[in-house]
């Protein structure tokens, strides 16, 4: 067995899994960052709407529609409170087909608000996915070490393996760039 060989297959396969730990953690501190002012702002928009909701009054509305509202505003004002956005996001689609409002106002602000709420919800879903990646990367590097020695013996097996790792380091770094794109926005 090639020693040069050997030498290069345990490093690069115990390096690939801290070096991507070390980048998964300075990204975190990113994305950690960028989730907590989109749930701010996303609080904000949501209070915006509320007090839209609060205030509309519209011609001809029936009382069980003022009752509607009256809740909805009620659930968005206590769930902001809470700083629960999914929940303000859940009550305003529960009830949003029952509104039927006309209101250029609401319908703006509302607009608004699903799309912050949509940017936080793919930016975390895209994290999540992106470290997923990452941690099969890590541990499957670990637990091709024990078996080095028989990898190294089979170079097939050896590029395939090699290859497999480059392409999912490839993926994971494209990703990472994507969701730190979309952080800077």
């Amino acid at each position: 067995m090639d020693n040069t060989l050997s030498n290069s297959f345990f490093y690069f396969f115990s390096a690939t899994p801290q070096v991507l730990g070390g980048i998964m953690a300075l990204f975190a501190v990113f994305v950690i960052f960028k989730i907590q002012a989109l749930k701010d702002e996303i609080l904000s928009l949501a209070q915006y709407l509320h007090n839209t909701i609060h205030d509309i009054s519209e011609k001809g509305e029936s009382a069980e529609m003022q009752k509607k509202r009256g809740k909805l505003a009620w659930e968005i004002k206590r769930h902001i409170e809470a700083k629960n956005i999914v929940q303000v996001f859940e009550a305003i689609e529960k009830y949003n087909s029952e509104l039927h409002t006309s209101n250029k106002i609401y319908k703006a602000r509302k607009t608004r608000f699903d799309n912050g709420y949509a940017i936080k919800e793919n930016l975390v879903s895209d994290t999540v996915i992106a470290s997923k990646i990452t941690a099969f990367i890590i541990f499957f590097c670990l637990g091709i070490l024990p078996f080095g020695k028989l990898v190294i013996c089979h170079t097939v097996l050896l590029w395939i393996i090699f290859g497999l790792v480059l392409v999912l380091v490839g993926i994971v770094f494209k990703m990472v760039l994507t969701i730190l794109k979309e952080s800077f926005a």
